[in-house]
């Protein structure tokens, strides 16, 4: 495990399995106080990650809500990925999350595998 965030409440933790960068969202609720911390994590770990690493999962299963910054945030990694090589993969969105991404239009952008009913 590359480890979770340093801030007081971390709402990301990093690993690397196999070739695979692998970025789990820990909270329920992504609101404005998390996203500026979910955005350092994510530009961290793809900027310090592993060789190996080949592509980018993130992890979003306990996710219900975001707030805008939060999506904000999406997009940079978004943005980063590519700009890294990386394909990215959002995947066990649950289904108000599913829902909610694709109200906000992600889908058209985001590739998502395994929505939770």
């Amino acid at each position: 495990m590359l480890g979770a965030m340093t801030d007081a409440v971390s709402p990301l933790v990093v690993t690397c399995q196999g070739d695979e960068l692998l970025l789990r969202l820990t909270t329920a609720v992504v609101d404005s106080g998390l996203s500026a911390a979910l955005q350092r994590g994510f530009d961290a770990a793809v900027r310090t990650r592993p060789r190996e690493a080949r592509r980018c999962r993130v992890d979003v299963s306990r996710v219900s809500a975001m707030s805008s910054s939060g999506f904000e945030a999406l997009l940079l990694l978004h943005g980063a990925c590519r700009d890294a090589g990386l394909p990215l993969v959002f995947s066990k969105p649950t289904a108000e999350f599913h829902q909610l991404l694709s109200r906000m239009g992600f889908l058209r952008l985001l590739r998502v595998e395994g929505v939770n009913v």
